[in-house]
């Protein structure tokens, strides 16, 4: 019998919760998100745990 292949791979899954922090060029606040805009300063990758 075949084994039961996972829908989602750890990449895509990766890929889809990965979050960024960088200094707002505007207001010199740093901010958490997913979408890093061009020149952001100290971009740095958030990391993330899977507690399963």
């Amino acid at each position: 019998m075949p084994k039961n292949t996972p829908v989602l791979s750890w990449t895509q899954i990766r890929n889809y919760a990965e979050r960024w922090s960088w200094i707002d060029q505007r207001t010199g606040v740093k901010v958490t998100g997913y979408n890093v805009p061009d020149g952001a300063k100290e971009k740095r990758q958030v990391p993330i745990f899977f507690g399963w």
